[in-house]
């Protein structure tokens, strides 16, 4: 490309990829379980091992160019003696087993899982064909779980997740999600007219969820939208659609 006259343009964060918790299956309706899984992941080397370029470290359910993002939440940290710790508090010492439904198991599945294993806990991958696959997702029939939602509005991810109207099969709350007070925020947040008010409310959400934990953001997906050196001023939207409106041309 380089050789070509060509520039790579990257757009960073497009959208978060999340493991989703079935909240009301056995050991993962408990919040430090579902936080020793957390802890247990080592999510930033495990992208550095598989795929640098296509995805980044994300802590949000939101992307980062969202104007309510917010990075005042919980966060977990790589510590596999801090997740022990965490399910011998909550009752699983020994550790359990759980299922995950997959169209394949990739290599980042595979880490996921060894860096599981050193904790006590046994991730079994079951792999369907992808119609099975999403009857599952979309049902809720599962007990682990994934989804990528891109989204140009913040209320589209955090109501389609986390508000009780969508649990499963209603929507996409495949962890069938209810917190009472995220709900009541989440539906002022929606509804005000303040700036202000409006970013306060969906920090709010944002700190509740991330703290209950009913999905954990593994990463967020990168593109890039390759161009000639001559071409300027490409603007690239979040969703990666190209908008061909500004751009100039130089010879």
């Amino acid at each position: 490309l380089e050789k070509a006259g060509c520039l790579l343009n990257p757009l960073y964060d497009r959208a978060v990829n999340l493991r989703i918790f079935n909240t009301e299956a056995g050991p993962l309706g408990d919040a430090r379980v579902r936080r020793a899984w957390a802890h247990a992941v080592d999510w930033v080397g495990n992208i550095e091992a598989t795929n640098p370029l296509g995805v980044s470290p994300s802590i949000n359910l939101l992307p980062r160019w969202m104007d309510v993002y917010t990075e005042d939440v919980p966060t977990y940290e790589y510590d596999p003696e801090k997740a022990k710790a965490l399910l011998k508090e909550a009752g699983y010492e020994n550790g359990f087993t759980v299922t995950m439904h997959v169209r394949d198991v990739e290599e980042a599945d595979q880490l996921e899982q060894e860096n599981l294993r050193a904790v006590g806990i046994e991730l079994k991958f079951e792999i369907v064909e992808a119609a099975m696959y999403n009857k599952i997702r979309n049902d809720g029939s599962f007990e682990v779980s994934g989804r990528q939602l891109p989204a140009v509005n913040p209320d589209t991810i955090l109501f389609s997740y986390l508000h009780p109207d969508n649990i499963a099969p209603k929507g996409l709350n495949g962890a069938r999600y209810n917190n009472p007070e995220l709900t009541a925020k989440l539906e002022a947040a929606r509804a005000e007219v303040d700036e202000t008010k409006r970013k306060q409310l969906y920090a709010e959400v944002q700190r509740i969820a991330l703290t209950d934990l009913p999905y954990i953001p593994r990463w967020s997906a990168n593109g890039f939208w390759p161009s000639f050196d001559y071409v300027k001023n490409v603007v690239i939207n979040p969703l990666s659609q190209v908008n061909f409106f500004e751009v100039d041309m130089e010879r």
